[in-house]
C-alpha cells in the first residue's frame, strides 16, 4: 500500500509552500463580506458573540467544532457529541483564554482559541509528552500559550478564513506581558498538508529531539474523540515577544 505523503523530517516541513496548496480545500462560499472575526468569550462583557451556556450562540459553535473534525472534513476521524464538546468549552472557560471566531451572519464558521499552559490549573503530565520536558524552552514556566483548536467549516475554507484567525490569534497574545511563546499540536501526516503549509507559513518550528544520529519531531499517540483509533501529534511552536511576522 502507497504512504500518503507526510512530512517525515522537520526540512520537509520547512519546505512545504501553504500557498501552492490552498486549491485543495477550497470551498463553496463564494463571497466574505459578511464575515466578522470577534473575541473568544462567554460573557457580553468580553465579546460581541459571547458563548454563555445554553445560548443559541454556544450551540452554534459546538456544530461547527463538530462538523469540522469529522472524517468527512478533516484528517481526524471523530465524533463529538453535543456533552463532550460542551464540557470541553466548559473546562476552557476555566483556563486563561484567548480567542476568535469567524461569524457569517450569526453563524460560526471558523474558530481559533487556546490557553496559557497554567501549571497550576493544567494537568501537564497528563496532557504533554516528557519528551517536551527535553527542549531548550521551558515550556512550564506560565509563559506558553497552547493554540488548542484551529477549525473552519468546509464550504468556508480556502478563502484565508483560517489563516486570518490563527494570525489574528497570534497578534492578541503578543501584546500580553505574561505570554512569550506559542504552542501547538497537529496531525503529523499528509492528509493534514494545508494546516502544517499555514503552521510553517507563521513561522512555527517543529519541536525534535536527537534519536542516535537523527533528528526525530516530538510526537504524541492521540485517542480520537467519540470513535475508535487514533493518531500522532507532532509539537510545533513559535516566539511571540516582538514584532510578528
Amino acid at each position: 500500500m502507497e504512504e500518503p505523503w507526510g512530512p517525515n523530517t522537520p526540512s520537509e516541513f520547512e519546505d512545504y509552500d501553504y500557498e501552492e496548496d490552498l486549491d485543495l480545500n477550497i470551498g463553496l462560499k463564494d463571497s466574505l463580506d459578511s464575515i466578522e472575526l470577534v473575541d473568544f468569550g462567554y460573557s457580553p462583557g468580553e465579546t460581541s458573540y459571547p458563548i454563555e451556556e445554553n445560548s443559541v450562540e454556544r450551540a452554534s459553535l459546538i456544530r461547527s467544532f463538530q462538523t469540522v473534525f469529522t472524517e468527512e472534513n478533516s484528517p481526524y476521524d471523530e465524533n463529538w457529541d453535543y456533552q463532550t464538546t460542551n464540557d470541553f468549552l466548559e473546562w476552557t472557560s476555566d483556563q486563561d483564554y484567548e480567542g476568535l471566531l469567524a461569524i457569517d451572519e450569526g453563524r460560526v464558521v471558523g474558530f481559533a482559541w487556546g490557553y496559557r499552559v497554567d501549571p497550576e490549573t493544567v494537568d501537564i503530565e497528563g496532557k504533554f509528552p516528557d519528551r517536551l520536558d527535553d527542549q531548550d524552552q521551558d515550556f512550564y514556566d506560565g509563559e506558553t500559550f497552547m493554540i488548542d483548536e484551529v477549525g473552519v467549516m468546509p464550504e468556508y475554507r480556502g478563502n484565508g478564513i483560517g489563516r486570518e484567525l490563527e494570525s489574528g490569534l497570534l497578534e492578541n497574545i503578543s501584546e500580553r506581558s505574561n505570554i512569550s511563546r506559542a504552542l501547538q499540536r497537529t496531525q503529523w501526516s499528509g492528509e493534514n498538508q494545508a494546516k502544517l503549509g499555514l503552521d510553517n507559513d507563521l513561522s512555527f518550528e517543529v519541536l525534535t529531539y536527537e534519536d542516535g544520529v537523527a533528528e526525530k519531531p516530538v510526537l504524541q499517540e492521540v485517542d480520537f474523540v467519540g470513535t475508535d483509533g487514533s493518531d500522532e501529534r507532532a509539537y510545533l511552536w513559535r516566539d511571540v515577544r516582538g514584532e510578528l511576522e
